[in-house]
């Protein structure tokens, strides 16, 4: 079963202003159609996740939000989650471009999300948060909501998720539960801009230089995120080459041996332009084929005769065609038949029987030449 949701929590930007570093545009215009330039996007960065006990009382384990971090980049930023009761409410105004798992104590994940009752699964000192960008096309109709943005007045977030079950944590004395761990695999399938949200903390934060915050916005750290994006996008690249390499490597194996047995096969029996060279291998095609000749002979010989079939000349070339193309277990059932049905006798040459007609007879005196036997062109042995 999937269990889906969405949790809300607070971001904080990279440079004054939102103006994104050369690393963060480069990883923008990834998603983008047109190259954009950096006054052209307003950056912020968010506390989208973390692993603490939220108000529906579930917690994310570290697994899953390290899911969240990887299927987040290209999702889309919306204003209320497009999936609420009031149904999709369209393209979104934004996109994350990038999103990572920090690990840090559990006194500092309640000191940066401002939470310092927020409560985790387990009495020990790690605690996981899930820090994401995302980035918004500076534009006249969305310049209200930066300033809401930059104001603090829209930094509520929370994210839309797909996981893969929740199993409830309880008391080991008493035995009841006391929240319920939400399990990966899992898919961050969007986030939005929220009044409140499940996850207590989860907004936009600040962290230019000298004040506080999760971690320094720096150069480097654009620059580590950059990084880490593309080796992530190398390695699946290698990945899907590899299994590209696997599947070319099992084909040839595949038809290797095939090639082979072609290759015996066209040096055994020869072409019409270079006959085989083993005499008495030729000599066994040949009798083949004439074998084959004589049983399609007979086949239509019998038919003849016994005026199952037309005894024209183009009825005779159809037949002919038509036997040679069988499997030979067929032609020699037919064959075994055919003799079987010949008239004792019988005698068929080429001729039609409709084309000679002794001269001089009386219509009334004249046979019917349909049947073969009175043909004068056939006679009996």
């Amino acid at each position: 079963m999937t269990y889906q949701a969405h949790k809300t929590l607070t971001a904080y930007a990279t440079k004054a202003g939102g103006k994104p570093s050369g690393e963060q545009l480069a990883a923008i215009n990834q998603f983008t159609l047109d190259e954009l330039g950096e006054d052209q996007v307003y950056v912020r960065t968010a506390i989208l996740a973390h692993s603490g006990i939220d108000r529906d009382r579930d917690a994310f384990e570290k697994a899953l939000l390290d899911d969240f971090a990887k299927t987040l980049p290209g999702k889309g930023l919306f204003v209320k989650h497009p999936g609420s009761y009031d149904g999709d409410s369209g393209p979104g105004i934004g996109r994350w471009f990038a999103a990572k798992v920090i690990k840090v104590t559990q006194d500092e994940a309640r000191k940066q999300l401002r939470e310092p009752k927020l409560a985790f699964p387990t009495e020990k000192e790690d605690a996981y948060l899930l820090e994401a960008s995302y980035y918004v096309p500076r534009s006249e109709k969305n310049a209200d909501l930066i300033a809401d943005i930059n104001a603090g007045v829209a930094s509520d977030v929370s994210i839309g998720f797909a996981a893969s079950r929740r199993t409830a944590i309880t008391k080991d004395d008493t035995g009841d539960v006391l929240a319920y761990q939400v399990h990966a695999p899992g898919e961050a399938m969007e986030g939005s801009l929220v009044w409140l949200g499940a996850q207590p903390g989860a907004r936009t934060v600040k962290n230019q230089k000298g004040q506080q915050g999760l971690i320094d916005d720096t150069e480097t750290e654009g620059k580590a995120v950059d990084l880490e994006q593309k080796l992530n996008a190398a390695n699946t690249k290698v990945t899907e080459l590899e299994g590209k390499v696997t599947e070319h490597e099992t084909t040839i194996s595949t038809l290797q041996p095939k090639a082979q047995n072609f290759d015996a096969l066209a040096k055994v029996a020869g072409s019409d332009n270079e006959p085989a060279d083993h005499d008495d291998i030729k000599a066994m095609i040949t009798a083949g084929k004439a074998y084959i000749d004589n049983m399609v002979d007979t086949i239509i010989k019998s038919k003849r005769l016994n005026e199952t079939m037309k005894d024209d000349q183009e009825s005779l070339d159809e037949a002919k065609a038509f036997y040679r193309k069988q499997p030979l277990k067929l032609l020699q059932q037919e064959f075994e038949q055919a003799q079987k049905a010949m008239p004792k006798g019988g005698q068929v040459d080429g001729s039609d029987p409709h084309a000679a007609k002794p001269k001089g007879e009386k219509p009334e005196d004249q046979k019917d030449y349909s049947n073969p036997l009175d043909n004068p062109a056939l006679s009996a042995a």
